[in-house]
Order: structure tokens, then sequence, then C-alpha cells
């Protein structure tokens, strides 16, 4: 997830806002919230 906080301090917030979340999409079967608030979806849970 170290990644992940390097690419959002990467984004020019001059020209875009702030992302308002960050989110990594897996095949799991659950969800869950890391620490530091990073989203860990289940790509099943997108489904209707």
């Amino acid at each position: 997830m170290k990644t992940l906080k390097l690419l959002e301090n990467k984004i020019d917030t001059t020209k875009m806002k702030k992302p308002s979340f960050l989110m990594v999409l897996t095949g799991s079967s659950y969800s869950y919230i890391r620490e530091g608030g990073i989203l860990v979806v289940s790509i099943a849970s997108l489904k209707d």
C-alpha cells in the first residue's frame, strides 16, 4: 500500500482535486478498510 500512497502524493492538485479515497480491487471474497483508510474491495461486491 506504500506505493498507492506515493502515487497519491504525485497527483498535481493544482490541476485536479485530491482523491476522495484510495482503493485496491481484489479477487478475494471479502472487502475491508486497511490502516490509513485504504479500501480493499472484492470485485464480487461490485456486481448488481
